[in-house]
């Protein structure tokens, strides 16, 4: 579990540091303060050894993914597009830093006889330096775009598992639902025989859901249900409140021990079972012992919380209101007693 976090020159995250992150976050604030730019930062803390990982922030915001120029792929992560400053971020013995090496081009780098992509509309190619430290090992590589793909390369030895204490998983709110991915947590959940525990928290959604199950079409993965009352249908037919709890309880089950970040995690859910959602995270949570990380907007989605922890200990639960004072991104910190008081006092925490 992650208590910290620094940033600098991520996006509206000029220099900004938060602490006390507990086993449940909840964060919150006004349009264009940072909210999915703060789980954003700790996705690619924890997953910065693999490429894709711009792909798929990209994916989530929905941003072209087939034009490969560093303006589309990662200028943009950057404060006000600044390149000449080092994007940071860190927790603890855990941080990346990117930035533009001048020192290195395309013609001087070793890039594993990788021929670089053809740049389109004058924007200009270069190598995107990355440096990864953690208590086992440091790394230090290149971002290159080629006719392949974008590929991470490096003279350092090391082991894709280097992040493995802390695995980030991340649930955007734009993106449409990755039915590959879920596939994917679906047969671990079969495989280890989880597949009651996870119809036992879809069935505080609906009770009359008996069976989750999958289908293919073309190798493509679709998610069925079926029960007593109602008969097998697509999952995705009862709109998106049941595919989104699906897919939080099967990413939590299917990845234990790992970083849950949940982006708008209100949509698709009437207000009157924000309650007993969050006693569901809140159970799942602490079973599998995952960090869960989530965003809303909603004040009845906040209040919902301080329902749930009646049934548990407050030292669990950390919210944090992001506000833009003097175009600075700062946390302000609600934790227990103080979160109560806010809340029963009506008071806009938001």
């Amino acid at each position: 579990m992650i208590t910290t976090l620094n940033i600098n020159n991520m996006k509206c995250f000029s220099d900004f540091s938060v602490k006390d992150l507990r086993q449940i976050t909840l964060v919150s604030g006004r349009n264009n303060v940072g909210k999915t730019s703060f789980l954003e930062s700790i996705f690619i803390l924890f997953n910065g050894l693999n490429p894709n990982i711009f792909q798929n922030i990209n994916f989530s915001r929905n941003i072209l993914g087939n034009i490969l120029t560093p303006n589309f792929i990662w200028e943009h992560l950057f404060s006000n597009l600044d390149i000449t400053y080092p994007l940071f971020i860190a927790t603890g013995d855990y941080s990346i830093k990117l930035y533009k090496d001048s020192g290195i081009t395309l013609a001087t780098a070793d890039t594993q006889k990788l021929i670089p992509f053809p740049i389109l509309n004058n924007s200009e190619n270069y190598i995107l330096k990355a440096e990864y430290n953690s208590p086992e090992d440091k790394i230090i590589g290149n971002y290159i775009i080629t006719i392949n793909g974008l590929v991470f390369s490096s003279h350092t030895n090391y082991s894709i598992k280097i992040f493995d204490k802390y695995n980030a998983i991340y649930l955007p709110s734009k993106a449409p639902v990755n039915n590959s991915l879920s596939s994917k947590w679906f047969d671990f959940i079969q495989k280890n025989k989880l597949k009651n525990n996870l119809i036992s928290f879809i069935r505080q959604f609906d009770e009359n859901i008996d069976d989750i199950f999958v289908i293919y079409n073309d190798n493509l993965p679709c998610f069925m249900y079926s029960g007593h009352k109602i008969p097998t249908l697509p999952i995705n037919s009862l709109g998106g409140g049941l595919s989104n709890l699906i897919t939080i309880v099967m990413a939590i089950i299917s990845n234990p021990n790992s970083i849950i970040l949940i982006d708008e995690i209100e949509n698709g859910f009437h207000y009157s079972f924000y309650h007993t959602l969050w006693k569901l995270i809140f159970d799942i949570a602490i079973q599998y012992n995952c960090q869960i990380i989530a965003t809303t907007y909603s004040y009845d989605c906040i209040s919902g919380v301080l329902q749930a922890l009646d049934y548990y200990n407050k030292n669990i639960f950390s919210y944090i209101r992001l506000d833009n004072s003097e175009d600075k991104i700062k946390a302000h910190i609600f934790l227990d007693d103080i979160f109560e008081y806010s809340i029963i006092s009506n008071y806009e925490i938001r």
